[in-house]
Protein backbone atom coordinates (compact mmCIF):
# COMPACT_ATOMS: atom_id res chain seq x y z
CA UNK A 1 0.00 0.00 0.00
CA UNK A 2 1.36 3.45 -0.94
CA UNK A 3 2.06 6.14 1.70
CA UNK A 4 -0.81 8.28 0.33
CA UNK A 5 -3.23 5.37 0.62
CA UNK A 6 -2.05 4.68 4.19
CA UNK A 7 -2.56 8.34 5.14
CA UNK A 8 -6.03 8.42 3.56
CA UNK A 9 -6.95 5.28 5.47
CA UNK A 10 -5.70 6.81 8.71
CA UNK A 11 -7.77 9.96 8.18
CA UNK A 12 -10.85 7.87 7.41
CA UNK A 13 -10.29 5.81 10.53
CA UNK A 14 -9.89 8.92 12.69
CA UNK A 15 -13.07 10.44 11.26
CA UNK A 16 -15.02 7.24 11.91
CA UNK A 17 -13.79 7.16 15.49
CA UNK A 18 -14.69 10.82 15.94
CA UNK A 19 -18.25 10.12 14.80
CA UNK A 20 -18.63 7.44 17.46
CA UNK A 21 -17.17 9.77 20.08
CA UNK A 22 -19.61 12.53 19.15
CA UNK A 23 -22.51 10.10 19.61
CA UNK A 24 -21.12 9.31 23.06
CA UNK A 25 -20.68 13.05 23.83
CA UNK A 26 -16.90 12.63 24.08
CA UNK A 27 -16.45 15.91 22.27
CA UNK A 28 -12.86 16.68 23.27
CA UNK A 29 -11.64 13.29 22.12
CA UNK A 30 -13.56 13.67 18.87
CA UNK A 31 -12.06 17.13 18.33
CA UNK A 32 -8.52 15.77 18.79
CA UNK A 33 -9.15 12.97 16.30
CA UNK A 34 -10.57 15.35 13.72
CA UNK A 35 -7.70 17.80 14.02
CA UNK A 36 -5.30 14.89 13.57
CA UNK A 37 -7.27 13.72 10.54
CA UNK A 38 -6.97 17.19 9.01
CA UNK A 39 -3.20 17.05 9.40
CA UNK A 40 -3.26 13.94 7.25
CA UNK A 41 -5.95 15.07 4.81
CA UNK A 42 -6.30 18.85 4.78
CA UNK A 43 -9.14 18.87 2.25
CA UNK A 44 -11.58 16.71 4.22
CA UNK A 45 -14.97 18.45 4.12
CA UNK A 46 -16.38 15.80 6.43
CA UNK A 47 -13.75 16.49 9.11
CA UNK A 48 -14.49 20.22 9.00
CA UNK A 49 -18.23 19.54 9.15
CA UNK A 50 -17.82 17.30 12.19
CA UNK A 51 -15.64 19.94 13.87
CA UNK A 52 -18.39 22.47 13.19
CA UNK A 53 -20.88 20.09 14.80
CA UNK A 54 -18.68 19.76 17.89
CA UNK A 55 -18.27 23.53 18.26
CA UNK A 56 -22.02 23.94 17.84
CA UNK A 57 -22.73 21.42 20.60
CA UNK A 58 -20.25 23.29 22.79
CA UNK A 59 -22.01 26.57 22.12
CA UNK A 60 -19.09 28.10 20.21
CA UNK A 61 -21.15 29.42 17.31
CA UNK A 62 -18.44 31.58 15.70
CA UNK A 63 -16.01 28.66 15.66
CA UNK A 64 -18.73 26.41 14.32
CA UNK A 65 -19.55 28.82 11.51
CA UNK A 66 -15.86 29.11 10.59
CA UNK A 67 -15.49 25.33 10.42
CA UNK A 68 -18.63 24.83 8.34
CA UNK A 69 -17.39 27.49 5.90
CA UNK A 70 -14.22 25.41 5.49
CA UNK A 71 -16.36 22.36 4.72
CA UNK A 72 -18.03 24.31 1.90
CA UNK A 73 -14.63 25.20 0.43
CA UNK A 74 -13.95 21.52 -0.25
CA UNK A 75 -17.55 20.40 -0.86
CA UNK A 76 -19.91 23.27 -1.81
CA UNK A 77 -22.94 20.98 -2.16
CA UNK A 78 -22.64 19.32 1.28
CA UNK A 79 -26.29 18.98 2.46
CA UNK A 80 -25.56 18.14 6.13
CA UNK A 81 -23.18 21.10 6.38
CA UNK A 82 -25.79 23.34 4.73
CA UNK A 83 -28.34 22.32 7.36
CA UNK A 84 -25.85 23.08 10.12
CA UNK A 85 -25.04 26.47 8.60
CA UNK A 86 -28.75 27.38 8.67
CA UNK A 87 -29.09 26.18 12.27
CA UNK A 88 -26.02 28.12 13.43
CA UNK A 89 -27.15 31.31 11.70
CA UNK A 90 -30.54 31.14 13.38
CA UNK A 91 -29.16 30.30 16.82
CA UNK A 92 -26.66 33.15 16.57
CA UNK A 93 -29.54 35.59 15.99
CA UNK A 94 -28.37 36.46 12.48
CA UNK A 95 -31.47 35.43 10.53
CA UNK A 96 -33.46 38.60 11.17
CA UNK A 97 -32.50 42.29 11.21
CA UNK A 98 -34.85 45.02 12.39
CA UNK A 99 -35.23 48.77 12.18
CA UNK A 100 -37.74 51.45 13.13
CA UNK A 101 -39.99 52.94 10.50
CA UNK A 102 -41.57 56.26 11.40
CA UNK A 103 -45.01 56.91 9.92
CA UNK A 104 -46.14 60.40 8.77
CA UNK A 105 -48.12 60.74 12.02
CA UNK A 106 -44.91 60.35 13.99
CA UNK A 107 -45.63 56.85 15.29
CA UNK A 108 -42.84 54.32 14.96
CA UNK A 109 -43.12 50.63 14.11
CA UNK A 110 -40.51 47.93 14.21
CA UNK A 111 -40.00 46.41 10.78
CA UNK A 112 -38.02 43.25 10.01
CA UNK A 113 -35.64 42.54 7.17
CA UNK A 114 -36.52 38.96 6.24
CA UNK A 115 -34.22 38.64 3.25
CA UNK A 116 -31.80 36.45 5.21
CA UNK A 117 -34.67 34.38 6.63
CA UNK A 118 -36.01 33.76 3.13
CA UNK A 119 -32.55 32.73 1.94
CA UNK A 120 -32.11 30.32 4.87
CA UNK A 121 -35.55 28.83 4.18
CA UNK A 122 -34.57 28.11 0.58
CA UNK A 123 -31.12 26.77 1.52
CA UNK A 124 -32.60 24.34 4.04
CA UNK A 125 -35.21 23.11 1.55
CA UNK A 126 -32.40 22.46 -0.93
CA UNK A 127 -30.29 20.70 1.71
CA UNK A 128 -33.18 18.36 2.53
CA UNK A 129 -33.81 17.70 -1.16
CA UNK A 130 -30.10 16.90 -1.60
CA UNK A 131 -30.02 14.36 1.21
CA UNK A 132 -30.19 16.03 4.66
CA UNK A 133 -33.21 13.90 5.45
CA UNK A 134 -32.94 13.62 9.22
CA UNK A 135 -35.14 14.64 12.13
CA UNK A 136 -33.35 17.85 13.11
CA UNK A 137 -33.46 19.22 9.55
CA UNK A 138 -37.21 18.68 9.22
CA UNK A 139 -37.79 20.17 12.69
CA UNK A 140 -35.86 23.27 11.65
CA UNK A 141 -37.80 23.46 8.37
CA UNK A 142 -41.06 23.51 10.34
CA UNK A 143 -39.71 26.24 12.61
CA UNK A 144 -38.81 28.35 9.59
CA UNK A 145 -42.34 28.05 8.17
CA UNK A 146 -43.77 29.26 11.49
CA UNK A 147 -41.22 32.09 11.69
CA UNK A 148 -41.99 33.19 8.15
CA UNK A 149 -45.73 33.26 8.93
CA UNK A 150 -45.02 35.59 11.87
CA UNK A 151 -42.60 37.98 10.15
CA UNK A 152 -43.97 38.30 6.62
CA UNK A 153 -46.50 41.03 7.44
CA UNK A 154 -44.05 43.07 9.54
CA UNK A 155 -41.42 43.56 6.88
CA UNK A 156 -40.54 46.12 4.24
CA UNK A 157 -38.15 43.72 2.50
CA UNK A 158 -38.98 43.82 -1.23
CA UNK A 159 -40.79 40.75 -2.56
CA UNK A 160 -38.34 38.61 -4.52
CA UNK A 161 -39.10 37.01 -7.88
CA UNK A 162 -41.39 34.02 -7.48
CA UNK A 163 -42.24 34.84 -3.84
CA UNK A 164 -45.90 34.91 -2.78
CA UNK A 165 -46.56 36.53 0.59
CA UNK A 166 -50.31 36.23 0.15
CA UNK A 167 -50.23 32.50 0.89
CA UNK A 168 -52.91 31.75 3.52
CA UNK A 169 -51.39 31.34 6.96
CA UNK A 170 -53.16 28.01 7.42
CA UNK A 171 -51.23 26.58 4.44
CA UNK A 172 -47.98 27.62 6.11
CA UNK A 173 -49.12 25.86 9.28
CA UNK A 174 -49.91 22.73 7.26
CA UNK A 175 -46.43 22.81 5.71
CA UNK A 176 -44.90 23.21 9.17
CA UNK A 177 -46.99 20.34 10.52
CA UNK A 178 -45.83 18.06 7.71
CA UNK A 179 -42.21 18.91 8.50
CA UNK A 180 -42.69 18.33 12.24
CA UNK A 181 -44.45 15.01 11.62
CA UNK A 182 -41.57 13.88 9.42
CA UNK A 183 -39.13 14.97 12.14
CA UNK A 184 -40.97 12.75 14.63
CA UNK A 185 -41.00 9.84 12.18
CA UNK A 186 -37.24 10.09 11.62
CA UNK A 187 -36.34 10.65 15.27
CA UNK A 188 -33.69 8.35 16.68
CA UNK A 189 -34.27 6.42 19.92
CA UNK A 190 -33.42 8.71 22.83
CA UNK A 191 -33.10 11.81 20.64
CA UNK A 192 -33.26 15.02 22.68
CA UNK A 193 -36.29 17.28 22.29
CA UNK A 194 -38.71 14.65 20.99
CA UNK A 195 -41.27 15.33 23.72
CA UNK A 196 -41.31 19.03 22.82
CA UNK A 197 -41.49 18.17 19.12
CA UNK A 198 -44.52 15.95 19.64
CA UNK A 199 -46.18 18.75 21.61
CA UNK A 200 -45.66 21.10 18.65
CA UNK A 201 -47.32 18.52 16.41
CA UNK A 202 -50.31 18.23 18.76
CA UNK A 203 -50.73 22.02 18.96
CA UNK A 204 -50.59 22.52 15.20
CA UNK A 205 -52.96 19.64 14.52
CA UNK A 206 -55.49 21.20 16.87
CA UNK A 207 -55.07 24.67 15.36
CA UNK A 208 -55.47 23.38 11.80
CA UNK A 209 -58.40 21.10 12.71
CA UNK A 210 -60.28 23.90 14.48
CA UNK A 211 -59.67 26.66 11.94
CA UNK A 212 -62.69 28.91 12.35
CA UNK A 213 -61.51 31.71 10.07
CA UNK A 214 -64.12 30.82 7.41
CA UNK A 215 -66.91 30.91 9.99
CA UNK A 216 -68.42 34.40 9.72
CA UNK A 217 -69.70 34.24 13.28
CA UNK A 218 -66.22 33.55 14.66
CA UNK A 219 -64.60 36.30 16.73
CA UNK A 220 -61.03 35.49 17.71
CA UNK A 221 -59.67 36.03 21.23
CA UNK A 222 -58.35 39.52 21.86
CA UNK A 223 -55.67 40.65 24.28
CA UNK A 224 -57.14 42.65 27.16
CA UNK A 225 -54.10 42.97 29.40
CA UNK A 226 -50.51 41.99 28.74
CA UNK A 227 -47.36 42.55 30.74
CA UNK A 228 -44.24 43.69 28.93
CA UNK A 229 -41.66 40.90 28.58
CA UNK A 230 -38.27 41.45 30.12
CA UNK A 231 -35.02 41.32 28.17
CA UNK A 232 -32.38 38.93 29.41
CA UNK A 233 -28.78 40.09 29.77
CA UNK A 234 -27.64 37.47 27.25
CA UNK A 235 -30.16 38.62 24.62
CA UNK A 236 -29.25 42.27 25.18
CA UNK A 237 -25.52 41.47 24.94
CA UNK A 238 -26.00 39.67 21.61
CA UNK A 239 -28.56 42.24 20.38
CA UNK A 240 -31.15 39.54 19.74
CA UNK A 241 -34.49 40.85 18.47
CA UNK A 242 -37.49 39.19 16.90
CA UNK A 243 -40.67 37.25 17.49
CA UNK A 244 -41.37 34.23 19.69
CA UNK A 245 -44.34 32.17 18.47
CA UNK A 246 -46.25 30.22 21.11
CA UNK A 247 -49.15 27.81 21.06
CA UNK A 248 -51.77 28.79 23.64
CA UNK A 249 -55.06 27.33 24.79
CA UNK A 250 -57.69 29.99 25.52
CA UNK A 251 -60.66 28.77 27.57
CA UNK A 252 -64.28 30.00 27.45
CA UNK A 253 -63.46 32.61 30.10
CA UNK A 254 -60.43 34.03 28.27
CA UNK A 255 -57.92 32.35 30.52
CA UNK A 256 -54.71 31.11 28.91
CA UNK A 257 -52.96 27.83 29.61
CA UNK A 258 -50.56 25.30 28.11
CA UNK A 259 -48.29 27.94 26.63
CA UNK A 260 -45.70 26.21 24.46
CA UNK A 261 -42.88 27.65 22.37
CA UNK A 262 -43.39 26.71 18.73
CA UNK A 263 -40.66 28.96 17.31
CA UNK A 264 -38.26 30.75 19.64
CA UNK A 265 -35.30 33.11 19.82
CA UNK A 266 -33.19 31.53 22.55
CA UNK A 267 -30.99 33.53 24.95
CA UNK A 268 -33.67 33.21 27.66
CA UNK A 269 -36.30 35.12 25.65
CA UNK A 270 -38.50 32.05 25.11
CA UNK A 271 -38.95 31.72 28.89
CA UNK A 272 -39.77 35.41 29.17
CA UNK A 273 -42.37 35.02 26.42
CA UNK A 274 -43.97 32.14 28.34
CA UNK A 275 -44.11 34.36 31.43
CA UNK A 276 -46.06 36.92 29.38
CA UNK A 277 -48.54 34.32 28.17
CA UNK A 278 -49.08 32.93 31.66
CA UNK A 279 -50.00 36.40 32.95
CA UNK A 280 -51.90 37.66 29.92
CA UNK A 281 -55.67 38.23 29.98
CA UNK A 282 -57.72 37.65 26.82
CA UNK A 283 -61.33 37.78 25.78
CA UNK A 284 -62.71 34.35 24.84
CA UNK A 285 -63.32 33.30 21.26
CA UNK A 286 -66.94 33.59 20.20
CA UNK A 287 -68.85 31.39 17.76
CA UNK A 288 -72.43 32.48 17.16
CA UNK A 289 -72.00 34.69 20.20
CA UNK A 290 -71.09 31.77 22.47
CA UNK A 291 -67.71 31.68 24.28
CA UNK A 292 -65.69 28.77 22.90
CA UNK A 293 -62.33 27.30 23.97
CA UNK A 294 -59.74 27.43 21.17
CA UNK A 295 -56.08 26.78 20.53
CA UNK A 296 -54.23 29.61 18.79
CA UNK A 297 -50.74 30.83 18.01
CA UNK A 298 -49.67 33.99 19.84
CA UNK A 299 -46.59 36.10 19.16
CA UNK A 300 -44.44 37.96 21.65
CA UNK A 301 -42.14 40.53 20.08
CA UNK A 302 -38.79 41.58 21.49
CA UNK A 303 -37.19 44.81 20.29
CA UNK A 304 -34.28 46.71 21.77
CA UNK A 305 -35.27 50.03 20.22
CA UNK A 306 -38.81 50.20 21.59
CA UNK A 307 -41.07 48.64 24.18
CA UNK A 308 -41.70 44.93 23.88
CA UNK A 309 -45.24 43.83 23.23
CA UNK A 310 -47.38 40.72 22.86
CA UNK A 311 -49.92 40.19 20.16
CA UNK A 312 -52.13 37.61 18.55
CA UNK A 313 -50.38 35.66 15.79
Amino acid sequence: MSLIAQQAFSATDLISRAKAEIDLKNLRSAERDLKQALKVRTDSAEAYYLLAKIYYLQGSLDQSLSAVDKAFVYQPDYPDARYLYVQITIDAGRAIDSHLRVAPNGQSQTMYDIGKLMSLRKQLAQAIADGAKFSEAYNLAGDLEISYSAYRHQTDTPVSRGEDRSEPVNLLYIKALQDFEEAVRLARPGQEGIKQLKTKVDFLREIIKNDYQDNRSYISPRVLARPHPSYTDAARKHKVQGIVVLGVKVNEHGGTSSGFVVSGLGYGLDKEALNVINRMTMSPALINGKPTPVTILVTVTFTLSSQNFADRG
